[in-house]
């Protein structure tokens, strides 16, 4: 193993160049404010310094890394199904729950927990069906609750807003959790425009008590997912079209982001999270994904063009980065990728990129895009 040391004058940090057979691990000491190890990173793949091959498999650092705990909550029918959807897909490491108040669907649904917003009270009992029954069964059963949902470093509350459960059950569970220290992200999503005004309506207010309780909740509108297929006439088969989508999109979001966090290939820790998507507010996402020589740049371009991003970036202030890059696609390609992103969004925006390596491709890139904090 050879190793050149170099010293970082702006910081005062020793980075290692070690090489190993064709693998080569930028491993920075003398330094613990992640933001600048990252910084170094990218000087030393911008500056092409003599002795660094800039397709780098792996760069570490000697920062400890801790065990974090991801926790999905899905909430009412859609929610429910969303989790469902995604245990065959979760790291054990996931812990997946669901939450209704259909005992009988609730029953066949796979996740780790269940939690039944039943009621013996006859007020709340017959208030199901109506808006402010989710808030009532919720605050009935939240003994039930803490446990699920604290406890955890972040908790994705899952949800389809405009309905009797979810919509008012959201922000008592939001809320549970935060008390906890836990980082809440509720990705939503809005009806669909031919389910009528009052519905929509219904769904505004629970989104807007829902970013109050959470630290980030991203809204999706269901029209814009719906855009993505080309084949969905009819009201039954939009609904069969767009839960794959939004399954997909969870996935990617809460799967991807938990091994960035497990196994960064530029440092990333769960701070860095919380600074960016801590009490960002309402959010938008967009994902890209591509193949080629330059499917990093591409994915990052089709991540900021997705007709799921219904603010304008200009002017969010808080942007979460995540990529999870081939083998071949780390180097001048990445670089690429962040200044596309740089160039398209709010130039004094908080930007932190959190980026995990792809070790069954080559030339294949994913990139995902949270925009808040928007102004």
């Amino acid at each position: 193993m050879k190793s050149k040391k170099v010293e970082h004058r702006d910081k005062h940090a020793r980075v290692d160049i070690s090489t190993i057979g064709s693998t080569r691990k930028l491993i920075i000491s003398g330094i613990e404010n992640q933001r600048w190890i990252n910084k170094i990173v990218h000087r030393f793949m911008s500056e092409n310094t003599p002795g660094i091959d800039t397709k780098l498999i792996g760069i570490n650092t000697d920062a400890h890394s801790r065990h974090h705990e991801f926790r999905v909550l899905g909430l009412g029918g859609l929610g429910c199904s969303i989790v469902n959807n995604l245990m065959s897909a979760e790291p054990d490491e996931i812990k997946s729950i669901a939450c209704d108040a259909d005992a009988i669907c609730l029953e066949h649904m796979r996740a780790h927990s269940h939690v039944l917003l039943s009621s013996r009270s006859p007020k709340v009992s017959g208030a199901q069906g109506l808006p402010n029954f989710g808030r009532l069964a919720a605050l009935e059963n939240k003994d039930n609750i803490i446990p699920v949902v604290q406890g955890t470093d972040v908790l994705f509350l899952i949800a389809g807003m405009g309905g009797s459960t979810a919509t008012n059950a959201a922000p008592v569970m939001a809320k549970l959790a935060r008390k906890a220290g836990t980082l809440v992200i509720a990705i939503v999503t809005k009806p669909f425009s031919f389910e009528g005004p009052e519905r929509n309506h219904i769904a505004e207010q629970g989104i807007k008590e829902l970013i109050a309780a959470t630290d980030t909740t991203i809204v999706i509108p269901n029209d814009r997912l719906l855009s993505r297929v080309e084949h969905a006439a009819g009201s039954s088969n939009a609904f069969n079209a767009v839960e794959p989508l939004l399954t997909d999109l969870v996935k990617q979001a809460t799967i991807v982001l938990y091994h960035t966090l497990k196994h960064p290939l530029i440092c990333f820790v769960i701070e860095d999270l919380e600074e960016v998507l801590g009490n960002a507010g309402r959010a938008c996402i967009g994902m890209g994904r591509a193949e080629g020589s330059t499917c990093t740049f591409d994915a990052a371009r089709a991540a900021i063009k997705d007709t799921l991003i219904d603010m304008p970036l200009s002017k969010a202030t808080r942007i979460q980065i995540i990529l999870y890059v081939g083998r071949d696609s780390i180097g001048g390609d990445m670089r690429r990728a962040m200044d596309e992103i740089a160039g398209a969004v709010n130039p004094e925006a908080d930007i932190m990129t959190g980026t995990a390596l792809n070790t069954d491709a080559a030339d294949y890139s994913e990139c995902t895009l949270i925009a808040g904090g928007f102004q």
